[in-house]
């Protein structure tokens, strides 16, 4: 015992044992302290935002996309460190990130999510949710036309004439088998009640292949909106009409019929412009040079300054004579000596040609009543052909339809 007692005493009054023993109970006392005072804590933040980075990823490369949830991707942490480290922890020092790893083929796979903290002294004790499985699909773009579609209707007696859109195309990108049902691009406009000209800013919208509209999850458009410009105008139905004559002065409307492929035409334009016309003129039809029972005409509907039409395809126009007989009437050179002339100038004119035929056409009531005394042939000496010779018109001298069919001309001397 008393050898012990020695030995302590030894010790106590040894400098470098103290120095070790006092530098052994500092360390002691700092880890008392630090476990006392400044203990190692947890703290737990929810809903940390998850993120993405798709850009350049092995999956971007081959042109595959994620099809994620509507709502936001988040996970739990629970965080461990000194007191003093987490009572300055927040949720911004905290980043979540989707680890897409080597995905290279569509499919479903469970996807980490990696943990960074930006305090050294703070590790992650947990994750909950750790994983997030997500499906992988080929991605595919296809461009289209866009269209316009209206609903509603205008003011009374006012339409759609015209509309565009300022956007022709449009780009959607989007899973493969979901592009590959894509059968058009539309906007739509309600015209309901309008009667002036507008425009509108419309939402672009998309239907399958059978027409009907598709929703857009998991579809990127270039553009999702564009400018439409839809024109209104005043619309009126009025009739077209063709002039039906016969060229040599006969009268013959009493056995021909004038019918039309369409006998009227809608047309749009300024209300007070509209008023004004009743009608459109598709021009004249010569029956002189008519010589079968029916003649068909393509006719062109004409030009109208500030009036556009609904339809402007050319209008068929079909005369026809019903029971139609011919017969010829022959002027002997005496007879020609009783022609009468137009624009003769106080000129004395004769006729030098021996003799004119000419074929007459009426219908089987009237044709046996039908003379050259029907007539009366009269010369018009400012019309001459390349012969010198001039042109001789046919005046009805009774009330009987008849007409000379064809172009006849005499010659003459003039004193």
């Amino acid at each position: 015992m008393k050898k012990m007692s020695s030995f302590l005493k030894k010790l106590l009054n040894n400098n470098r044992f103290l120095k070790v023993l006092s530098v052994f109970m500092a360390i002691i006392v700092w880890l008392c302290i630090t476990n006392i005072v400044n203990p190692t804590n947890e703290k737990t933040f929810t809903k940390i935002p998850v993120q993405i980075n798709y850009e350049n990823s092995v999956a971007e490369q081959n042109d595959l996309m994620m099809l994620l949830p509507d709502t936001a991707l988040s996970t739990n942490v629970v965080v461990q460190g000194p007191r003093s480290n987490l009572q300055f922890m927040t949720e911004d020092k905290i980043t979540a990130e989707l680890n897409l790893g080597t995905v290279a083929a569509a499919g479903t796979y469970p996807l980490p999510i990696v943990i960074t903290i930006s305090d050294p002294e703070v590790n992650v004790k947990e994750v909950s949710p750790a994983t997030i499985t997500v499906e992988f699909v080929k991605k595919s773009s296809v461009t289209l036309p866009l269209t316009l579609r209206t609903t509603g209707t205008p003011e009374q007696d006012y339409e759609v004439i015209g509309a565009n859109v300022e956007t022709p195309n449009v780009t959607i990108t989007g899973p493969e088998e979901t592009v590959a049902n894509i059968g058009s691009a539309f906007v739509e406009a309600d015209v309901s009640g309008l009667s002036a000209s507008t425009s509108m800013d419309l939402e672009i919208r998309l239907a399958d292949t059978a027409g009907n509209e598709i929703p857009q999850k998991y579809l990127t458009l270039d553009t999702t909106q564009t400018k439409a410009d839809i024109q209104i105008s005043k619309a009126k139905i009025v009739p077209v009409e063709v002039t039906v004559t016969n060229s040599n002065q006969c009268i013959e409307n009493a056995y021909r019929t004038v019918s039309y492929s369409r006998d009227s035409v809608k047309i749009y334009g300024d209300e007070q412009l509209l008023e004004v016309i009743g009608k459109i003129s598709l021009g004249s039809i010569d029956t002189a040079t008519i010589k079968e029972d029916s003649y068909s005409a393509e006719l062109n509907l004409p030009e109208v300054p500030d009036i556009t039409y609904e339809d402007s395809s050319p209008i068929t126009v079909n005369v026809s004579f019903a029971d139609m007989q011919t017969k010829r009437l022959t002027y002997t050179a005496e007879e020609l000596q009783g022609f009468k002339f137009a624009n003769a100038e106080n000129q004395t004119v004769t006729v030098t040609s021996s003799s004119l035929s000419v074929t007459v056409r009426a219908n089987t009531a009237t044709i046996d009543r039908i003379s050259k005394e029907s007539f009366i042939p009269t010369v018009d000496l400012s019309q001459q052909n390349e012969k010198g010779q001039y042109r001789v018109y046919f005046y009805n001298s009774s009330d009987l339809n008849a007409g000379v069919i064809g172009e006849y001309y005499v010659s003459v001397r003039k004193e």
